[in-house]
């Protein structure tokens, strides 16, 4: 799974009390107490939070999401400190007295939702903003979708509307001004309009239909899937930032719309012809590679459910000379020869990551945080439910590209995977068709002739799925694919 490439809504048995929230993530140093307790405690993924209860990340490094019962959501940054003064649905309010939180308030309710800084009120309905304070309690807010009416703690008759798309300082020692209202600036855009997760399939395709005029390399066309459903498919590659890559996947069906991306920071500025980097991904023999990921995520949504996997910390080990035998890697395909070669006992450098997370709907599944590991095998892995137990399976026959591999969890949840290669008329590939090739120029121009389609079932999803088809030809032309 750690991997990245092709390793909405949380959904709960029970429905959240009208008054309670309920931690979806957390991570780093997380505390909290009622306003009348002296204690601080940590916090703990799935925990119930309600009313009066304040919240502190108190590390540059920690960061606590929050759902609250009508699907609102809260993303509380580093070094922040609020209160959930109010959880109730007919008068909700928080306060957040340092630091940076970025709201999506549910469209459904009925009556406004306050957010109140020391210095100003934020009323919101159907908004999604960010808000950040000062230690002096001066407010910054960004409104991504919706409206916002501010007001002064000092002249609360005195509103200003802030609409989608722009930004408002409000100071301490100053009245409420147009002049400190302005657009939003090009970091707080692209953070929205990137394709990311918990987006609607409208807000994916406006994403993309931006990020596609910088791709790449870029691929499209119509097939038709394993189940016999016609899928619209789309494909890109671009660079967001000079260090960074992106790949997006996109799938349209009739009756459902799923999307794949896949980010990666590298340790330097990526060169003008792009390949040249992404082939050195999955690492480089003898010598350091130039170029290696720092961080990366991957993220698959169905619009309801998501997957999503973060690492961070990356650097370069010698994994064939680190003592830990189950990593060394014996052969390698040569393009420059078009063979596979034998490479037992010579260096092989590979990124290696410090942190690694794989969450389903925002609930932790697998993960580890260590400090300049040498193997991923020698990190502390933690498991939902302490334990995890994979099987793997050929559910149409040994003899065609049809893999299950499932995930079983101490805490008696799952996920299975299904890994097809198949036709553009949803056939199944069959190992004939390889002549047991997995790599290579001859394996290449044969899969350029078919798809990869990965159906992903978990017992947090209520019975959905997450159905994705991609054609390997995007990542075979920019290096993806060796």
């Amino acid at each position: 799974m750690t991997g990245g490439l092709f390793i909405g809504l949380l959904f709960f048995p029970a429905l959240l009390l009208a008054n309670e929230a309920i931690v979806l993530s957390v991570s780093g140093n997380v505390r909290t107490k009622k306003e009348t307790d002296t204690q601080w405690t940590a916090v703990r993924e799935k925990q119930s939070l309600t009313s009066g209860q304040q919240i502190h990340t108190q590390t540059r490094a920690s960061r606590i999401k929050i759902q609250l019962a009508d699907n609102s959501r809260l993303d509380v940054g580093p070094n922040t400190i609020l209160n959930l003064e109010n959880l109730r649905r007919d008068a909700p309010s928080i306060k957040i007295f340092l630091g940076k939180l970025r709201a999506k308030i549910s469209k459904v309710r009925r009556t406004k939702f306050e957010i109140k800084t020391p210095v100003a009120v934020c009323a919101v309905r159907g908004t999604e903003l960010a808000i950040e304070v000062d230690e002096a309690g001066n407010t910054g807010v960004d409104v991504y979708e919706g409206i916002v009416a501010i007001a002064k703690n000092d002249t609360p008759g005195k509103e200003m509307l802030v609409s989608e798309g722009e930004h408002l300082d409000v100071f301490k020692d100053r009245p409420l001004s147009p002049q400190n209202k302005g657009e939003l600036d090009q970091d707080s855009k692209v953070v929205k309009n990137e394709v990311g997760l918990d987006m609607s399939k409208e807000q994916v395709q406006a994403a993309a239909a931006a990020e596609m005029r910088l791709a790449e390399y870029q691929e499209g066309k119509t097939l038709i899937d394993v189940f016999g459903k016609r899928v619209r498919l789309a494909e890109y590659i671009m660079r967001p930032a000079a260090d960074t890559f992106k790949l997006v996947v996109l799938n349209e069906r009739d009756d459902r719309f799923d999307y794949f991306y896949y980010r990666g920071q590298f340790n330097k500025d990526l060169p003008a012809d792009l390949s040249v980097a992404l082939k050195q991904i999955t690492g480089q023999v003898d010598s350091p590679p130039e170029y290696y990921l720092k961080n990366y995520e991957t993220g698959r949504s169905n619009t309801q459910d998501k997957i999503q996997e973060i690492a961070s910390g990356g650097h370069l080990v010698d994994i064939n000379n680190n003592s830990v035998t189950s990593d060394d890697i014996t052969s390698i395909y040569d393009p420059g020869s078009d063979t596979i070669i034998d490479i037992t006992g010579r260096k092989y450098y590979q990124s290696v990551f410090d942190t690694y997370e794989y969450k389903i709907n925002d609930i932790k599944k697998m993960y580890y945080t260590e400090t300049n590991l040498s193997s991923p095998d020698l990190a502390n892995w933690k498991y939902a439910g302490e334990t995890m137990q994979t099987a793997m399976e050929w559910p149409s026959g040994e003899d065609f590209f049809h893999q299950r591999i499932s995930n079983f969890y101490g805490n008696g949840t799952w996920e299975k995977w299904d890994n097809y290669i198949i036709s553009d008329e949803g056939k199944i590939a069959p190992q004939s068709a390889f002549s047991g090739q997995t790599t290579g120029t001859a394996y290449k121009k044969e899969l350029v002739n078919w798809n990869y389609q990965q159906v992903i079932t978990a017992s947090e999803f209520a019975g959905r799925k997450i159905d994705l088809v991609v054609e390997p030809k995007i990542m075979i032309e920019s290096g993806l694919i060796k």
